[in-house]
């Protein structure tokens, strides 16, 4: 996996219904660059202040992750940064559960999408850029439907919350990095409780298999926190360990969640939305 630069996303909760498209003024790259990509090689994403966009080897499935918000459908998108990181088996057999009338093509075929924005422009405001580059240059067509789906459910403890209150009045940043012992961090701030669950299944996607996680805290503001894991796949140490090898693993992020930030994640059923993909082109238009 490879990942030139991260790419600060805002958080955009309201999604466009189809019919929203051509009836105001949806905003637009000022120029997009779009081709299939055949070659063997690594994703990789950039985002330069000048507001160029750089895409490379994506799947449409990211594509349209990127444009919906959709994290449920990508191993690793977040509000921080675009991780395009490979895809993790679980997690293509619980897709469907959130993305219905896909083709088969859609995690199998790649693109590069290289694209201009005007300088200083919002994260919701590229991500509806993308929603126009597809609409455009694939005949992108979708709509919401709700399902009842198995979720996490982000509550307070019994002992309450254990968050520190964010000074910072910028973006919300999570920082990585990993102990020598193996411990995986996401030092975060400036982060509401709305951005941390939408982020949890992409910080460590095996403890979730593809379930999302919603927020019923009912904290409201911007915290500071750290999260800590041990990945079940071994994180670093399990780099030589055969294809789908867990670990017995004493730091799941269930457990640290609870102890460190008196959050507790639960499993429960509840009405969930779908994006349904009505008409999609394999080829895009020419450039």
């Amino acid at each position: 996996m490879r990942i030139n630069r991260p790419i600060a996303l805002g958080c955009m909760s309201v999604l466009l219904w189809p019919g929203a498209y051509g009836q105001s003024a949806q905003p637009e790259f000022e120029v997009a660059d779009v081709r299939v990509n055949k070659l063997d090689a690594n994703p990789s994403s950039e985002f330069l202040p000048s507001g160029q966009l750089t895409l490379r080897g994506v799947t449409m499935k990211t594509l349209i992750g990127i444009a919906y918000k959709e994290s449920r459908v990508l191993p690793e998108i977040s509000e921080i940064s675009i991780a395009l990181a490979p895809v993790v088996g679980p997690l293509n057999n619980f897709a469907a559960d959130y993305l219905k009338g896909a083709p088969p093509w859609l995690n199998s075929d790649h693109f590069d999408v290289v694209a201009k924005a005007p300088q200083g422009t919002r994260v919701d405001t590229l991500r509806l850029m993308m929603q126009t580059l597809l609409a455009d240059r694939f005949h992108l067509v979708v709509h919401r439907e709700t399902k009842v789906a198995k979720v996490y459910a982000m509550t307070v403890a019994k002992g309450g919350q254990k968050l520190k209150e964010s000074e910072d009045t910028g973006n919300p940043v999570c920082g990585r990095r990993i102990d020598p012992d193996n411990t995986y961090h996401r030092d975060c701030r400036n982060m509401t409780m709305t951005q941390l669950a939408e982020q949890l299944p992409s910080f460590a996607p095996r403890f979730f298999e593809g379930k999302p996680v919603v927020d019923a805290t009912g904290l409201k503001g911007a915290w500071e926190f750290t999260v800590d894991w041990t990945p079940l796949t071994g994180g670093l140490v399990g780099l030589d360990a055969a294809p789908g090898t867990e670990f017995d693993t004493g730091t799941t992020i269930f457990r640290t969640m609870e102890k460190n930030l008196g959050l507790k994640l639960e499993q429960r059923e509840q009405p969930m939305p779908v994006l349904v993909i009505d008409r999609i082109d394999r080829v895009p238009t020419e450039n």
